[in-house]
């Protein structure tokens, strides 16, 4: 339960047991971000609830049990693999002669060619970029809803934009303004319950109400 000297909106309180029931770590870091907020005598506190913010969104696809990419072979592997396959082309091919390529591709050259589509394809599936990361995460927390691919890519973006501000204020690279910061954490809450809560709430009624109650003891 949320300490007294912590006072919650409604919509946080809602986003805090959205948490809790994800898992009690990530609602810890939530409530921890909440808490050294409050404390004015903390010049640093933006930066440090930050930190803790960054944690929710980095750890949010780990402790939720979404599926992350398995590196079943390491990258050095894989590459000296493609290394030998490069290799093996130099010297089959008739299209090399003393490094320099010409004419057309041979069944040598072909092979090394399907390899190295092989190797690309597998990189991509095995070590998306983040804003891969972001969209299979996102897919995953809301499995139940189909989403068009122009709204995705929106939320994706959205998701992006809070994460890098988040980030640029925990490492002081952004000047800590009151108002601007609550600003994104409202950004940040809005958007986490429109994914988290289909999972922890059995209807919107149930949300409603605990806002409601929220703000009711403002």
């Amino acid at each position: 339960m949320e300490p007294k000297l912590v006072h919650l909106s409604g919509q946080q309180s809602a986003l805090l047991r959205a948490l809790q029931e994800g898992d009690e770590r990530l609602s810890v870091m939530y409530l921890g971000a909440l808490t050294v907020l409050t404390d004015q005598r903390n010049q640093d506190r933006f930066a440090q609830a930050a930190h803790s913010l960054r944690e929710v969104m980095e750890k949010l696809p780990k402790y939720l049990d979404i599926p992350v990419a398995i590196k079943t072979i390491p990258l050095n592997a894989k590459v000296r693999e493609l290394g030998f396959s490069w290799k093996k082309a130099c010297i089959n091919s008739k299209c090399c002669a003393e490094s320099n390529w010409s004419g057309p591709i041979d069944e040598p050259l072909s092979r090394f060619l399907t390899t190295v589509e092989s190797f690309f394809s597998w990189f991509k599936q095995i070590h998306p970029t983040r804003r891969g990361k972001i969209a299979r995460a996102l897919k995953s927390m809301n499995q139940d809803y189909y989403i068009p691919p122009v709204i995705e890519d929106l939320r994706v973006n959205e998701w992006s934009l809070i994460q890098d501000y988040f980030i640029g204020i925990a490492h002081h690279q952004m000047p800590q303004i009151a108002e601007e910061f609550l600003r994104w954490l409202n950004a940040l809450e809005s958007f986490l319950l429109d994914y988290l809560c289909p999972r922890t709430f059995e209807d919107h009624k149930a949300l409603r109400k605990i806002i409601s109650e929220g703000e009711s003891n403002a």
